[in-house]
Protein backbone atom coordinates (compact mmCIF):
# COMPACT_ATOMS: atom_id res chain seq x y z
CA UNK A 1 0.00 0.00 0.00
CA UNK A 2 2.26 2.77 1.04
CA UNK A 3 4.42 1.79 -2.62
CA UNK A 4 1.11 2.39 -4.27
CA UNK A 5 0.68 5.66 -2.71
CA UNK A 6 4.29 6.79 -3.15
CA UNK A 7 4.46 5.66 -6.91
CA UNK A 8 1.14 5.65 -8.63
CA UNK A 9 1.46 9.37 -9.69
CA UNK A 10 4.39 8.66 -11.88
CA UNK A 11 4.18 4.94 -13.04
CA UNK A 12 0.15 4.24 -12.69
CA UNK A 13 -0.62 5.99 -16.15
CA UNK A 14 1.55 3.16 -18.05
CA UNK A 15 -0.85 0.35 -16.88
CA UNK A 16 -0.79 -2.34 -14.12
CA UNK A 17 -1.44 -5.90 -13.64
CA UNK A 18 -3.22 -7.10 -10.41
CA UNK A 19 -3.32 -10.21 -8.48
CA UNK A 20 -6.94 -10.79 -6.57
CA UNK A 21 -8.06 -7.16 -7.79
CA UNK A 22 -4.96 -5.80 -5.91
CA UNK A 23 -1.97 -3.74 -8.00
CA UNK A 24 1.12 -5.60 -7.62
CA UNK A 25 3.11 -5.16 -11.09
CA UNK A 26 3.86 -1.48 -12.54
CA UNK A 27 3.32 -2.28 -16.60
CA UNK A 28 6.35 -0.12 -17.13
CA UNK A 29 9.02 -1.19 -14.83
CA UNK A 30 8.55 -5.50 -14.93
CA UNK A 31 9.31 -5.78 -11.01
CA UNK A 32 6.93 -6.83 -9.01
CA UNK A 33 5.95 -4.65 -5.81
CA UNK A 34 6.86 -7.10 -3.44
CA UNK A 35 8.46 -10.23 -3.56
CA UNK A 36 6.00 -12.21 -1.04
CA UNK A 37 5.90 -15.77 0.06
CA UNK A 38 2.63 -15.69 -1.42
CA UNK A 39 4.05 -15.32 -5.30
CA UNK A 40 0.51 -14.56 -6.82
CA UNK A 41 -1.09 -18.29 -5.94
CA UNK A 42 2.23 -20.15 -6.46
CA UNK A 43 2.84 -20.11 -2.54
CA UNK A 44 6.55 -21.18 -3.01
CA UNK A 45 7.74 -19.57 -0.34
CA UNK A 46 9.75 -16.28 -1.45
CA UNK A 47 11.26 -14.09 1.35
CA UNK A 48 10.49 -10.68 0.84
CA UNK A 49 13.68 -10.40 -1.47
CA UNK A 50 12.86 -7.76 -4.11
CA UNK A 51 10.19 -5.25 -4.73
CA UNK A 52 9.91 -1.60 -4.40
CA UNK A 53 10.98 -1.48 -0.73
CA UNK A 54 14.44 0.22 -1.10
CA UNK A 55 12.94 2.99 -3.55
CA UNK A 56 11.00 3.50 -0.37
CA UNK A 57 13.63 3.51 1.43
CA UNK A 58 16.02 5.92 -1.26
CA UNK A 59 13.09 8.72 -1.43
CA UNK A 60 12.79 8.85 2.46
CA UNK A 61 16.63 9.09 2.85
CA UNK A 62 16.95 11.31 -0.31
CA UNK A 63 14.14 13.62 1.49
CA UNK A 64 15.96 13.71 4.89
CA UNK A 65 18.62 14.95 3.12
CA UNK A 66 21.26 11.85 3.38
CA UNK A 67 23.48 10.35 0.95
CA UNK A 68 22.06 8.36 -1.76
CA UNK A 69 24.32 6.66 -4.52
CA UNK A 70 21.16 7.23 -7.26
CA UNK A 71 19.40 9.75 -5.63
CA UNK A 72 15.50 10.34 -8.16
CA UNK A 73 15.78 13.02 -10.73
CA UNK A 74 14.01 15.69 -10.01
CA UNK A 75 11.15 15.27 -12.94
CA UNK A 76 10.46 11.90 -10.60
CA UNK A 77 10.70 13.63 -7.16
CA UNK A 78 8.08 16.67 -8.82
CA UNK A 79 5.68 13.80 -9.86
CA UNK A 80 6.39 11.77 -6.22
CA UNK A 81 6.22 14.78 -4.29
CA UNK A 82 3.46 17.13 -6.01
CA UNK A 83 6.64 19.52 -6.34
CA UNK A 84 9.75 18.71 -5.42
CA UNK A 85 11.45 17.43 -1.65
CA UNK A 86 10.42 20.88 -0.34
CA UNK A 87 6.55 19.66 -0.39
CA UNK A 88 8.02 15.92 0.14
CA UNK A 89 7.38 15.74 3.70
CA UNK A 90 3.16 16.05 3.05
CA UNK A 91 3.17 13.88 0.62
CA UNK A 92 4.92 10.89 2.19
CA UNK A 93 3.10 11.37 5.23
CA UNK A 94 -0.06 11.08 3.50
CA UNK A 95 1.19 8.01 1.64
CA UNK A 96 1.73 6.14 4.96
CA UNK A 97 -1.54 7.34 6.58
CA UNK A 98 -3.35 6.32 3.51
CA UNK A 99 -1.62 2.81 3.92
CA UNK A 100 -2.56 3.18 7.76
CA UNK A 101 -6.34 3.74 7.08
CA UNK A 102 -6.54 1.35 4.62
CA UNK A 103 -5.07 -1.98 6.92
CA UNK A 104 -7.04 -0.40 9.62
CA UNK A 105 -10.15 -0.61 7.55
CA UNK A 106 -8.95 -4.49 7.02
CA UNK A 107 -8.25 -5.30 10.20
CA UNK A 108 -10.85 -3.93 11.75
CA UNK A 109 -8.78 -2.29 14.23
CA UNK A 110 -6.00 0.54 14.48
CA UNK A 111 -3.81 -1.72 17.09
CA UNK A 112 -0.95 -2.71 14.73
CA UNK A 113 0.35 -5.23 16.62
CA UNK A 114 -3.13 -7.05 16.00
CA UNK A 115 -3.43 -6.61 12.61
CA UNK A 116 -3.66 -10.41 10.57
CA UNK A 117 -4.47 -9.45 7.09
CA UNK A 118 -3.19 -7.10 4.65
CA UNK A 119 -4.96 -6.21 0.56
CA UNK A 120 -4.28 -9.66 -1.06
CA UNK A 121 -4.94 -11.95 2.20
CA UNK A 122 -8.23 -9.84 2.92
CA UNK A 123 -8.98 -10.06 -0.88
CA UNK A 124 -9.21 -14.11 -0.75
CA UNK A 125 -10.62 -13.89 3.08
CA UNK A 126 -7.43 -15.47 4.45
CA UNK A 127 -5.67 -14.31 7.22
CA UNK A 128 -1.92 -13.59 6.34
CA UNK A 129 -0.37 -16.70 8.08
CA UNK A 130 -2.63 -19.05 5.83
CA UNK A 131 -1.99 -16.30 3.04
CA UNK A 132 2.18 -17.15 2.85
CA UNK A 133 2.07 -20.63 3.57
CA UNK A 134 4.45 -22.55 1.74
CA UNK A 135 2.89 -25.29 -0.29
CA UNK A 136 4.64 -28.16 -1.31
CA UNK A 137 4.17 -30.57 -4.71
CA UNK A 138 3.79 -34.12 -3.92
CA UNK A 139 5.99 -36.70 -5.93
CA UNK A 140 5.39 -39.71 -3.77
CA UNK A 141 2.99 -41.29 -1.54
CA UNK A 142 2.93 -38.97 0.93
CA UNK A 143 1.50 -35.84 0.93
CA UNK A 144 2.83 -32.83 3.43
CA UNK A 145 0.63 -30.22 4.33
CA UNK A 146 1.43 -26.35 4.44
CA UNK A 147 4.14 -24.93 6.36
CA UNK A 148 3.84 -21.62 8.14
CA UNK A 149 5.96 -18.89 6.51
CA UNK A 150 7.61 -18.27 9.77
CA UNK A 151 9.57 -21.76 9.78
CA UNK A 152 10.59 -21.75 6.49
CA UNK A 153 14.70 -21.74 6.87
CA UNK A 154 17.04 -19.36 5.51
CA UNK A 155 19.35 -22.20 4.06
CA UNK A 156 17.07 -25.13 3.09
CA UNK A 157 17.61 -28.05 5.12
CA UNK A 158 16.87 -31.46 4.93
CA UNK A 159 16.87 -33.00 8.17
CA UNK A 160 17.08 -31.86 12.03
CA UNK A 161 18.18 -34.04 14.79
CA UNK A 162 16.94 -33.32 18.61
CA UNK A 163 19.80 -33.44 20.87
CA UNK A 164 17.83 -35.27 23.24
CA UNK A 165 16.84 -38.19 21.14
CA UNK A 166 20.22 -39.16 19.44
CA UNK A 167 22.69 -36.80 21.25
CA UNK A 168 25.53 -34.31 19.08
CA UNK A 169 28.36 -36.93 19.82
CA UNK A 170 29.96 -38.90 16.58
CA UNK A 171 28.29 -41.88 17.66
CA UNK A 172 25.32 -40.36 18.12
CA UNK A 173 25.21 -38.85 14.81
CA UNK A 174 26.23 -42.06 12.47
CA UNK A 175 22.86 -43.38 14.67
CA UNK A 176 20.83 -41.08 13.83
CA UNK A 177 21.94 -41.57 10.07
CA UNK A 178 21.08 -44.81 9.55
CA UNK A 179 17.33 -44.98 10.24
CA UNK A 180 17.27 -41.17 7.88
CA UNK A 181 19.22 -43.19 5.03
CA UNK A 182 16.52 -46.28 5.29
CA UNK A 183 13.70 -43.80 4.84
CA UNK A 184 15.26 -42.07 1.85
CA UNK A 185 15.88 -45.49 0.18
CA UNK A 186 12.54 -46.97 0.81
CA UNK A 187 10.94 -43.53 -0.42
CA UNK A 188 12.59 -44.01 -3.30
CA UNK A 189 12.07 -47.26 -4.10
CA UNK A 190 8.06 -47.31 -3.81
CA UNK A 191 8.13 -43.80 -5.78
CA UNK A 192 10.28 -45.76 -8.60
CA UNK A 193 7.66 -48.67 -8.21
CA UNK A 194 4.63 -46.45 -8.58
CA UNK A 195 6.10 -44.62 -11.68
CA UNK A 196 6.87 -48.05 -13.22
CA UNK A 197 3.03 -48.64 -12.90
CA UNK A 198 1.40 -46.04 -13.48
CA UNK A 199 3.90 -45.85 -17.10
CA UNK A 200 2.56 -49.79 -17.48
CA UNK A 201 -1.13 -48.30 -16.87
CA UNK A 202 -1.11 -45.50 -19.34
CA UNK A 203 0.87 -47.50 -22.33
CA UNK A 204 -1.65 -50.02 -21.92
CA UNK A 205 -4.95 -47.74 -22.17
Amino acid sequence: LIVTNIFNPILAAGGTTSYEGVVNLYNLIPLPLVSSPNGNGTKQGDSYGGGYEGMVWRILRQFSHESVGAPFSTSITSRICYGGLTTCRQALINAFETAFNQLTAINKTSNIASWAADTQSAALNQTLPNFDAISYISIGIAVAPNMVWQNRPTFQQVATFKTESIGLTSQGLKRGFKPLILVIVITLIVSALLSVIYYLLITRL
